[in-house]
């Protein structure tokens, strides 16, 4: 593999295509991206519903957004390459496994070209870096930097937030009669509808959360009952009442602020499983399908992955499957006992986050 190049790198673009949660898996890579080349331009590739996110990392000078559906469209993929060989590259990088990654980069005009093998087309690209599935996605991101020679372990992920977030959140919580320390609980019990209609199912019915939500309610735990328009009807089959409060946020940042100012996060396979390990709130985390060591960073006790124990069929989503059984034995036959747990277990031991935006341990 080839050494860091001698040649000053000043213009850099970054292609990650996929979801929110997503997106945050790969600011560790932005983030040594920038500790290395301070003073580089740095541009962000990415699908358009990941441009606010994107936009809202201080790291990043310019995003473009490209529908991947439609890089089918020789026009369209026309126009993006043209778009792309104005920005004067020298390094582009990229997490993508298809074969169009490798022949963007080098139509892109990149001196230097940085992707994962095995590729059908990886011989366009100047450094080819293993690609290792079976670890935290962040880190698996971060690999891609060792085709320019930079081998370090990968920082976890930072979501700034702004101190307008902030104070939005902490209002709203007053407003609610939940300012009170330690915080709140804050559940998030949805999943994006896009995994749904590709026929991955990643979350509880609402009778699950319900009955989850009433032991939680039992302990006396203020509650806070979050999610985004793709969320609405799984809501609004879970009754609320005494202790739980619905939010309803209008802006990424502000689900962002709310987690942060929560004492801890409950949630399925989803974005705000990565906001909180961004913002550093503990979290417990309902997985069924697919594998919480892709989604949650090792050797932090307080980001807590629930699931079903010695289910031979699982993890499977990506792995032996690209959407999930019509069994659901993995979220059917979970419980909500082993969440009341990780709960009891983690409020007897975090309050709340000790530096909030800086993701990392939270004190004890």
């Amino acid at each position: 593999m080839d050494a860091r190049p001698e040649a000053p790198i000043r213009r850099i673009l970054a292609v990650n295509f996929g979801g929110l949660g997503d997106a945050i898996l790969f600011f560790p890579t932005l983030q040594t991206l920038r500790r290395h080349y301070p003073h580089a331009h740095i541009t962000v590739l990415c699908e358009p519903r990941c441009r606010e996110i994107m936009e809202r990392q201080y790291l990043v000078d310019q995003v473009i957004t490209a529908d991947v559906k439609a890089s089918a469209d020789p026009q369209l993929f026309v126009q993006l390459v043209m778009q792309l060989r104005q920005l004067d590259l020298d390094l582009a990088i990229s997490s993508g496994r298809s074969p169009l990654v490798p022949l963007l980069l080098f139509l892109s005009g990149a001196h230097r070209r940085v992707g994962f093998s095995p590729n059908r087309l990886g011989f366009l690209l100047t450094d080819r870096v293993p690609l290792k599935l079976r670890q935290y996605t962040g880190d698996m991101h971060h690999d891609l930097l060792k085709g320019i020679g930079i081998d370090e372990p990968a920082p976890l992920p930072r979501f700034p937030l702004s101190d307008l977030a902030l104070e939005w959140a902490y209002a709203w919580l007053e407003r609610q009669n939940l300012s009170a320390s330690p915080g709140p609980i804050f559940i998030h019990p949805g999943a994006s509808k896009m995994s749904v209609t590709r026929g991955i199912e990643k979350t509880w019915t609402a009778p699950q959360w319900q009955l989850m939500l009433e032991g939680l309610r039992q302990r006396g735990l203020p509650l806070i009952l979050a999610g985004g328009p793709d969320d609405e009807e799984l809501l609004a089959g879970i009754p609320t009442g005494a202790g739980v409060v619905r939010a309803k946020t209008e802006t990424l940042e502000q689900l962002a602020a709310l987690i942060a100012v929560s004492r801890l996060v409950i949630g399925s396979d989803s974005a705000a499983l990565n906001i909180a390990v961004a913002v550093g709130t503990p979290l417990v985390g309902l997985f069924g399908p697919s594998d919480p060591d892709k989604v949650l960073p090792p050797d932090h006790p307080e980001f807590c992955a629930v699931h079903v124990a010695g289910l031979a069929c699982r993890p499977c989503l990506w792995i032996t499957r690209q959407t999930t059984c019509a069994a659901l034995t993995c979220l059917n036959s979970l419980g909500p006992e082993p969440i009341w747990a990780a709960v009891d277990r983690l409020l007897e031991t975090s309050a709340l986050p000790a530096s909030i935006g800086a993701a990392g341990p939270v004190n004890a």
